[in-house]
C-alpha cells in the first residue's frame, strides 16, 4: 500500500506529513493526531510485500515498547495488526535530532551544557535501558544501541528502535551466526563465529555512545565496516586525548563498561546507572581505574596459553623463536580474520535502502583489496572468500564486479558454483549488448560463452537424492535453460520442455522439504516459464505472427509471485519480474489499465529494496513512463505521475551513485527526455 503526504490515516485520527524514515521492511512518517493536537511518529509495516521475519520483527518491536514505560526510552502510543489493513505502531515524536547530531554539534541547547549537565541527561537513558533489563513481566535487550538510536527533543534523550530487540529470549526472527548489532559501536562478541548478544552488550554499546558523547571520539577510530570489525575482535579501543583528560571515577566506568569480556563489565544497566549516579553525587563509585599492571594480567587471563607459550618459547630458545612465533600468530590471525569476513558477507543484508547498499559496494570493495594483498592465505580460504564476494556482488547486481571475482575464485581451483555464478554475470553483460536492431555480434559470442561455461554442468548425471551435488545440477539447468531464452539460441518451445520438467522436479523437492535447495529457485524457474510461453510464436492461417500463450504465460508469471510469497521471499529482487511478466502478458492480451498497474508494482518493488541507482531499476522506471503514455488514460494525475518518474529518471542518471552497466534504452530515454544531459 502507498501513502502520500497529506493521506489521513487510521480512519482519519492522523494526518501523515513526511517520511522520515524509509526501510525494506517498512516506511516511517512524522504524522500529526487530530485528537489532541500533536505530533507524532507512525511506523507503517510495508503489507503484503514482507516476509514473515519482518512481521514477527514488527510486533516484537511493539510488544518491547508496550512494556518499557520510562521517560528515557520512546512511548508507544498505539498498535494495531488488522488483516484488512497496514500494520502500524505509532510512537510520540521523540524530536528531530540524534545524539548523533548532537555530537556532531547540531544541538544549540546540548553545545551550551556542560559535561555534568550532558551525563545527567544521558543518565535517564541508561536507566530506561534497565527498566528494559530489569523489567518485572519482561527481560528486553535492545541489540543495536547506537548514537543515532538515540533521540534529543532539546531537553532530554530517549532509546528508540527496538526492531532488533529480543523479550525472554525471544527475538525478531534471527539466521543463526547472523551479525546482530551495528558497525558504529559493536562488542567484541557480536561477531564471534556464534554471537550471544546480552545484557552486557548493550552495556558496552551504550557506553560506547556515552563515550562518543563526551570525548567527541569514536572507541574504534578505524575506517570502514572490515576496519571497525576487525577493531572490534581485536579489543583495539582507542583512548583519546580527550578520554585521558577526564577525571578518574568517569574513566573508569567508561572502562569498566568497555571491558572486552562480557563478564568483566557491569552485568545490566541499572549496575552502570547506579555508578553514574554516584558519579554525580561526588560519592566514589564501584569500579577504579585499571594499572599497568592490572591491564597485563586481565591480558594473561584472557589468553593464558599464549602467554604460557610465549614464556616458554622465551626462556628455551630465545629472541628468535619468539619472533618466529609472532609471525606465526600474525599468520593465525589473518586466518581467523579473513574468515569472519566470510560470515560476515554472508549477514550483509541485500535487501537495504540504496544508502546501505552504497555502503556494502565500498566495503566489499575494501575487502577485494585485502584479499588481493594479503600473503598468508591458503589457496582453499582465498577461494571460499572470493566465492563468498563474488555471490554478494550479484546480490547488489554488481555483475561486472562479481564476474572479475568469480574468475579469481576460479584461477584456484575448480568450482561447479563459481561457474554457473560467472556464466550469469556474462549472460547479464550480454544482455546490455542488445538493442534497437537486436542482439550486437559481440552480445552473441557473449551469450555462447556463458552457455559454454555452465552447459557441462546442466549436463552432468543427477539422481533424486537430497545432496548438494545434485542442487548444483538443478540450479545449473535453470541457469542454462534461461540463458538458451535471452540468447535465442534454442528455440522457446524447445526450452520450454526443460524449465517444465525442471518445475515438477523443484516443487517436488520443495514439498519434501530439501536441505539443500535455495528457495529462491523455484519462484524464479515458474517465471521463467512464463517467460518462454511469450515467446513461443505460432503462425495463424494467414501467415501472422500471434502469441497464444499469453494467458499461460499470465498464469506462471503469477504462480511464480506466489512461489515466492510461498518462500517468504516476497522483497527478493527478482519478485519484480514477476510483476513486470503480468505486465506484459496483460498488455498482450490488450489489459492495458492492468499492464500498466503491474508495471507500477514492479517499480515500487524495486524502489521499496533500494534498488534506486542499478539497470534494473532504472528500466523499470523508464518502462513504465512509456507505457504510460502510451496506454495511460491521460488524466492530469498521470500526467503528473509522468513528470515525477522522468524527474526522478533523469536526477538517477546524473548521480554519482550511478551504477555501471546501464542498457542502451534507458539511456536513449534519458537523451529524449533529459534537459542537460551533456
Amino acid at each position: 500500500m502507498h501513502f502520500n503526504s497529506g493521506d489521513s490515516f487510521a480512519q482519519g485520527k492522523y494526518r501523515l506529513e513526511e517520511v522520515i524514515g524509509d526501510g525494506s521492511d517498512a516506511q516511517v512518517w512524522l504524522a500529526h493526531e487530530h485528537r489532541v493536537q500533536r505530533d507524532v511518529v507512525i511506523k507503517i509495516l510495508r503489507e503484503p510485500n514482507v516476509d514473515v521475519g519482518a512481521r514477527h520483527r514488527f510486533e516484537v518491536e511493539a510488544r518491547a515498547l508496550g512494556a518499557i514505560n520510562h521517560d528515557g526510552v520512546i512511548k508507544l502510543l498505539e498498535y494495531s495488526s488488522e488483516p484488512d489493513s497496514p500494520s502500524y505502531m505509532v510512537l510520540d515524536h521523540g524530536g528531530a535530532k540524534t545524539l548523533l547530531s548532537c555530537i556532531k554539534g547540531e544541538c544549540e541547547v546540548f553545545n551550551s551544557m556542560g559535561r555534568r549537565e550532558r551525563l545527567e541527561k544521558f543518565n535517564v537513558v541508561v536507566e530506561g535501558l534497565a527498566v528494559a533489563h530489569t523489567g518485572v513481566n519482561h527481560k528486553i535487550i535492545h541489540r543495536d544501541i547506537k548514537p543515532n538510536n538515540i533521540l534529543w527533543d532539546g531537553s532530554r534523550f530517549r532509546i528508540c528502535d527496538f526492531g532488533r530487540c529480543s523479550i525472554d529470549g525471544i527475538s525478531g526472527g534471527d539466521v543463526s551466526g547472523q551479525f546482530i548489532g551495528n558497525f558504529v559501536n559493536p562488542a567484541p562478541e557480536q561477531f564471534f563465529e556464534k554471537p550471544i548478544v546480552t545484557a552486557e552488550t548493550d552495556v558496552f554499546n551504550i557506553v560506547a555512545a556515552m563515550h562518543s558523547m563526551l570525548t567527541g571520539d569514536s572507541i574504534y577510530q578505524v575506517e570502514g565496516l572490515f576496519g571497525t570489525k576487525e577493531a572490534a575482535v581485536a579489543g583495539s579501543i582507542v583512548w583519546g586525548e580527550a578520554f585521558k583528560k577526564t577525571d578518574k571515577p568517569l574513566r573508569a566506568i567508561i572502562e569498566a563498561g568497555l571491558k572486552y569480556s562480557p563478564n568483566e563489565r557491569y552485568p545490566e544497566a541499572a549496575s552502570l546507572h547506579s555508578d553514574i549516579a554516584r558519579y554525580l553525587n561526588n560519592e566514589k563509585v564501584s569500579v577504579s581505574v585499571e594499572t599497568p599492571h592490572q591491564k597485563g594480567h586481565r591480558w594473561v587471563k584472557r589468553y593464558p596459553w599464549p602467554t604460557a607459550l610465549l614464556s616458554s618459547l622465551i626462556l628455551v630458545a630465545g629472541l628468535m623463536t619468539y619472533i618466529a612465533y609472532q609471525e606465526r600468530v600474525s599468520s593465525e590471525q589473518t586466518q581467523h580474520i579473513l574468515n569472519a569476513f566470510g560470515g560476515l558477507l554472508q549477514n550483509m543484508d541485500p535487501l537495504l535502502p540504496v544508502t546501505g547498499v552504497s555502503s556494502q559496494s565500498a566495503s566489499l570493495a575494501e575487502l577485494k583489496a585485502t584479499l588481493e594483498s594479503s600473503t598468508n592465505l591458503s589457496d582453499a580460504l582465498r577461494a571460499h572468500l572470493y566465492y563468498s564476494l563474488g555471490a554478494r556482488y550479484m546480490q547488489l547486481s554488481a555483475f561486472e564486479n562479481a564476474a572479475e571475482v568469480f574468475d579469481l575464485c576460479l584461477s584456484l581451483g575448480a568450482n561447479d558454483l563459481a561457474r554457473i555464478n560467472l556464466a550469469w554475470c556474462i549472460r547479464e553483460g550480454a544482455h546490455l549488448l542488445s538493442g534497437p536492431e537486436g542482439l550486437s555480434s559481440e552480445g552473441k559470442a557473449e551469450y555462447e560463452k556463458a552457455i559454454a561455461f555452465v552447459s557441462p554442468i546442466s549436463k552432468q548425471e543427477y539422481t533424486a537424492e537430497d545432496t548438494e551435488e545434485n542442487y548444483i545440477i538443478l540450479l545449473a539447468k535453470n541457469r542454462h535453460a534461461s540463458i538458451l531464452l535471452s540468447s535465442a539460441e534454442q528455440g522457446a518451445g524447445d526450452t520450454l520442455k526443460k524449465l517444465l520438467s525442471l518445475d515438477a522436479e523443484l516443487r517436488r523437492k520443495t514439498d519434501s522439504g530439501s536441505r539443500h535447495l535455495a528457495p529462491w529457485l523455484l519462484p524464479v524457474n515458474s517465471g521463467n516459464i512464463g517467460s518462454a510461453y511469450m515467446n513461443v510464436q505460432e503462425v495463424d492461417a494467414e501467415g501472422e505472427i500471434e502469441y497464444p500463450a499469453a494467458v499461460e504465460a499470465l498464469e506462471w508469471h503469477k504462480r511464480s509471485e506466489q512461489d515466492f510469497i510461498s518462500a517468504g521471499l516476497s522483497l527478493h529482487p527478482e519478485m519484480a519480474f514477476a510483476y513486470r511478466g503480468q505486465a506484459e502478458a496483460y498488455f498482450t492480451l490488450g489489459q492495458n489499465d492492468r499492464g500498466v498497474d503491474y508495471l507500477r508494482r514492479a517499480f515500487q518493488h524495486r524502489r521499496d529494496i533500494g534498488d534506486g541507482y542499478t539497470n534494473n531499476h532504472l528500466s523499470e522506471l523508464s518502462n513504465l513512463c512509456e507505457m504510460l503514455v502510451e496506454h495511460g488514460n491521460h488524466s492530469e494525475s498521470v500526467a503528473d505521475e509522468i513528470l515525477r518518474l522522468e524527474g526522478a529518471l533523469c536526477e538517477r542518471m546524473h548521480s554519482p551513485r550511478l551504477e555501471k552497466g546501464i542498457h542502451s534504452s534507458v539511456h536513449e530515454f534519458h537523451n529524449d527526455h533529459c534537459q542537460n544531459n551533456k
